[in-house]
């Protein structure tokens, strides 16, 4: 069977070329996804929306780590990774869209104990954060020593640590905290850390046909009165977090 190459926004795309039959439809080029943190709802419906707009199929996976997904971003595993907020870091390795969402960082507690109300309160307690993120940089800016941070591969490690004891709290982003408290009642969101961050889509560098077509997807979807209610219903309570966290940037002192 010979192979069909599909270029299309920007990507090389190869599919198995079928025998002309009628009655069956040729196969879509794929667009393949790579879904990290909290990106498993909103993040998914959008690009796979995206795709179909695109005379493509959305083929998402989960990726476990920072690490992983700027790997198989770079090496062609994937053509999108969504979940990942915009760091110099990563935007010397990847080139990213305009902002999906703002974010914040927020210290995560499990009952019994009581929510982090106040910075001060995270002295002396081992606090989970994901590798790679910048939860590291905003504990250490708030002039919080370093030794106490544990770090975990993804947000399902660092939630681990936090369930098992073996932290007593750990630094999220807001969509990543509502996420775990929908699935663990327990989880209390507490005070927010460091500066107002962006979550955005990171593409492979040089795939300027793709950034271009994506951004101009999401400018035309953050105009539509489908945006809010797509937020409203991929996770719930995220646009009264994000209205916390504009107010909670006033009071630094915090």
């Amino acid at each position: 069977m010979r192979l069909q190459t599909v270029v299309l926004i920007g990507l090389v795309l190869t599919s198995a070329a079928r025998p002309a039959v009628a009655a069956e439809p040729a196969a879509k080029p794929i667009l393949k996804v790579g879904l990290f943190g909290s990106a498993a709802g909103m993040d998914a419906e959008v690009l796979r929306a995206f795709a179909r707009t695109q005379g493509l199929e959305a083929q998402t996976q989960d990726l476990e780590s920072i690490e992983q997904a700027m790997a198989q971003l770079q090496d062609g595993r994937q053509h999108v990774v969504a979940g990942l907020v915009v760091t110099d870091a990563l935007k010397a390795s990847a080139d990213f869209t305009s902002e999906v969402l703002p974010s914040r960082l927020v210290v995560v507690t499990r009952k019994p104990a009581a929510a982090v109300t106040f910075l001060e309160g995270l002295r002396g307690m081992k606090i989970g954060v994901v590798a790679g993120s910048p939860a590291s940089e905003a504990l250490s800016a708030a002039k919080l020593p370093s030794w106490n941070q544990i770090p975990g591969a993804s947000v399902a490690a660092v939630l681990a640590d936090l369930k098992a004891g073996r932290t007593s709290a750990c630094v999220l982003n807001i969509a990543e905290a509502l996420r775990a408290k929908a699935t663990d009642g327990d989880v209390e969101s507490g005070v927010f850390v460091g500066p107002r961050l962006t979550l955005a889509y990171a593409v492979r560098k040089g795939n300027d046909t793709l950034l271009q077509t994506l951004n101009g997807q999401l400018r035309q979807l953050r105009m539509s009165p489908s945006w809010s209610q797509l937020l409203a219903r991929q996770t719930p309570g995220l646009l009264d977090a994000l209205g916390r966290a504009r107010l909670e940037e006033v009071r630094p002192g915090r």
